[in-house]
């Protein structure tokens, strides 16, 4: 797993295992800090979740308008860099029309800063 905190406003985070990868983005465009909180997961393209079981482009799965999710930051240490919390959503492919579930997604990890 890997976490990034930009700045005070952008969250992102990566946990791969082989090819299957999930990735979850926020960005905050009000320039408010990333907190201690609950984001909506959806088509927004600054709150999102994604899911890609292969190297291939055509097994993305993405949150969309009617398939979303929540991210809930519970620990946001900055002094120590560690980000914690969980995380659920559904993400569709259009491709293949079909959805994935991505369940009891549960995050401590150290970030590191740009």
């Amino acid at each position: 797993m890997r976490g990034q905190l930009l700045g005070d406003t952008v969250f992102l985070m990566n946990a791969n295992a082989g090819y299957e990868s999930v990735a979850i983005g926020i960005i905050k465009l009000d320039k408010t800090p990333i907190s201690v909180t609950t984001y909506i997961l959806n088509d927004n393209l600054q709150q999102n979740g994604i899911y890609d079981n292969s190297p291939q482009v055509n097994d993305i799965f993405k949150t969309d308008s009617s398939r979303v999710g929540v991210l809930i930051i519970t620990t946001l240490d900055k002094t120590n860099r560690i980000i914690a919390g969980n995380f659920y959503f559904k993400a569709y492919n259009p491709v293949q029309n079909k959805v994935v579930n991505i369940t009891n997604g549960i995050f401590r990890l150290n970030y590191t800063i740009n």
